[in-house]
C-alpha cells in the first residue's frame, strides 16, 4: 500500500504530528510519500481551462505540484494535516487541491482509487471550525471521487501523543477499505 502524506501545518504548530503518522503508517508497511506545502514552490491554479479543454486531464503548469499529482493519483491513502482554519483547511490545501482537478475530478482510467484521511489540528476550541472542517473533508471526498473518507480533529493544546492509538485505528480501518 502506498500513502501520501499532504502537510499543511505551520512550523510553529505540532511538528511532532507528521512525524507520529509517518510512524503509524511505517508500522502497517506503507510506503509514504511525503509532501511540505510549506517548502514546496508551486504555482497556483490559472483557472485558464486548458486541463480541460486543450490538455485534457493535465495541468499546462510545470512545476513540483505535478509531482504530488501524480503521487495522489498512485496511492491507495491520501492524508491531509493542516491547521482548522476558517475556510475549514487553509488556502495551501484548497490550492493544490485546485490543482488537482484536471486528474482527480475526471474520471480515472484506473479503476482504484486512493482514499481521504484528514486530520485537523485545533487552533482553539471552536466547534464550528471543527464542523467545517470535517464538512470540507466530507466535501473533498465527493468532488474528488474519493473511495472513502475519514477525519480526526487534534486539540493543539493537548499532547497528540495521546492520540497515537486513535490515529492507528483511523489508518488501520483505513487501509482495509
Amino acid at each position: 500500500m502506498k500513502a501520501v502524506i499532504i502537510d499543511a501545518l505551520d512550523k510553529e504548530h505540532i511538528s511532532g504530528l507528521v512525524d507520529v503518522l509517518m510512524q503509524e503508517l511505517k508500522q502497517l508497511a506503507i510506503v509514504i510519500d511525503h509532501y511540505d506545502l510549506g517548502t514546496l514552490d508551486f504555482e497556483k491554479c490559472r483557472e485558464c481551462y486548458h486541463c480541460w479543454l486543450k490538455t485534457p486531464g493535465k495541468c499546462v503548469i510545470q512545476d513540483p505540484g505535478n509531482d504530488w499529482v501524480r503521487a495522489i493519483v498512485q496511492s491507495d491513502l491520501v492524508v491531509v494535516v493542516t491547521a482548522i482554519r476558517d475556510d475549514g483547511i487553509g488556502r495551501d490545501v484548497a490550492e493544490m487541491f485546485k490543482r488537482m482537478i484536471p486528474t482527480l475530478a475526471q474520471p480515472l482510467k484506473k479503476a482504484k482509487r486512493p482514499r481521504l484521511f484528514g486530520v485537523g489540528l485545533s487552533l482553539e476550541r471552536d466547534t464550528m471550525l471543527e464542523k467545517n472542517f470535517q464538512e470540507k473533508i466530507r466535501r473533498l471526498a465527493i468532488d474528488f471521487r474519493f473511495t472513502a473518507y475519514d477525519s480526526i480533529i487534534i486539540d493543539s493544546e493537548e499532547d497528540f501523543l495521546q492520540h497515537t492509538e486513535i490515529i492507528h485505528a483511523k489508518i488501520s480501518k483505513a487501509n482495509q477499505l
